[in-house]
């Protein structure tokens, strides 16, 4: 798993070749980032907003939702799961050497999710809800192709609603 995220991070950092003008966290920077992701919840959507409070830190806000449905034969599944965590992110591309339009970062997550299925089938309709709080692990890249806009690919977190995601970064 190391050497696959290791192996994902040199291909992000290696494969784009524009022009970029340099980017770094720096305190009193404010992102938003928005994008799509991979889960056994459906095609999650997520949102977050990050602040710098050091030059090389970054916490905010991530709201993310999934859901899917299965029809199958008069049998129905629906489920969805929201979350809403405070994310923490230590940015360290100053630290090595890579390409100043490259910013890599690990961190963590701390949340909430909330979870309902819902079916129906020959025995009946079913309701579930479940909720827990959840802490979680990220690593990710942002490629900015301007000081203001860039890529964003990010693994780990806490919950189904995103094993990965990738999406754009708007720097405010």
């Amino acid at each position: 798993m190391r050497q696959l995220l290791l192996s994902l991070l040199a291909i992000v950092a290696f494969a784009f070749t524009s022009n970029a003008q340099g980017w770094g966290p720096d305190k009193g920077l404010t992102q938003i980032s928005v994008g799509v992701g991979t889960s056994g919840w459906g095609v999650p959507i997520f949102a977050d907003v990050q602040f710098g409070v050091t030059d090389f830190i970054t916490v905010g806000p991530r709201i993310s939702y999934a859901s899917k449905t299965y029809r199958h034969a008069g049998y129905r599944y629906d489920a969805s799961v929201f979350t809403l965590a405070a994310v923490g992110n230590y940015h360290f591309s100053r630290h090595i050497n890579v390409p100043q339009e490259l910013d890599l970062y690990g961190g963590l997550e701390l949340g909430y999710a909330a979870w309902n299925d819902d079916w129906n089938d020959d025995y009946g309709p079913y309701d579930g809800n479940s909720s827990t709080i959840y802490l979680g692990i990220n690593v990710g890249a942002k490629y900015f192709f301007s000081p203001n806009f860039g890529a964003m690919v990010e693994f780990g977190g806490g919950t189904g609603t995103g094993n990965a995601l990738i999406g754009v970064t708007f720097g405010l």
